[in-house]
């Protein structure tokens, strides 16, 4: 299973400037247990890469249980999150559907089509981890 931690974005010291120009805004920056960026960033992007891996060992073998049921606590996520900064909703909503395809059982039949599945969703994160 794969620990999902937050990432925390802090202003070098010496962005004194900036901070003075953002005013009130910009107070969190130098101040780290101040931050509130969004949890929610970091954690996409580790799921990503957990993803990307569980998918990547899946093709290999797709009856390593341990991996799909990676995949089944992740794929709720992907699905229930925001795309992080940066990516489309549309490429996110994918990582989504071909996450839960893995492991949808009304539509797997074997462990041919983990594979095949597990095989579309590398080859989709590929360009994002």
């Amino acid at each position: 299973m794969v620990e999902l931690r937050p990432s925390v974005w802090v202003a070098d010291a010496d962005a004194d400037a900036a901070v003075e120009v953002l005013g009130d805004q910009g107070q969190g920056l130098m101040d780290p247990e101040a931050a509130s960026w969004p949890e929610t960033d970091g954690r996409a992007h580790e799921a990503m890469a957990a993803l990307f891996v569980a998918a990547d060992r899946l093709q290999r073998d797709p009856r390593r249980g341990d991996l799909l049921d990676e995949v089944r606590v992740l794929a709720p996520f992907v699905a229930e999150s925001a795309a992080p900064f940066g990516m489309a909703v549309s490429t996110w909503n994918e990582i989504a559907i071909l996450s839960r395809s893995i492991v949808d059982d009304r539509a797997v039949d074997g462990e041919d089509e983990v594979r095949d599945r597990a095989r579309a969703l590398r080859a989709f994160l590929r360009p994002y981890v």
